[in-house]
């Protein structure tokens, strides 16, 4: 039993470090500090009231995003 044990976590961590270097690689990329400069630079002709706007936009859509009540679910009203 133990050699059958050892097998599988021999096998489980062999699957388990290709997805790990993915799931890094995905993160570096995500967080590379090149895309923020572009969103900086992206931002400097705007106006400030445009950003405010952009701002409060995005605003909403967390607050949407947040919520945890459930959406009602659409039924067909039959007479």
């Amino acid at each position: 039993m133990p050699v059958v044990i050892a097998s599988l976590v021999g096998r489980l961590r062999s699957a388990m470090v290709p997805a790990a270097r993915r799931i890094a690689a995905f993160a570096r990329a995500a967080t590379r500090p090149a895309d923020a400069v572009v969103g900086v630079l992206q931002d400097l002709p705007r106006s400030r009231g445009q950003l405010l706007a952009e701002n409060l936009l995005l605003r909403q859509q967390l607050i949407v995003a947040s919520r945890t009540a459930t959406r009602p679910k659409l039924a067909v009203h039959v007479r």
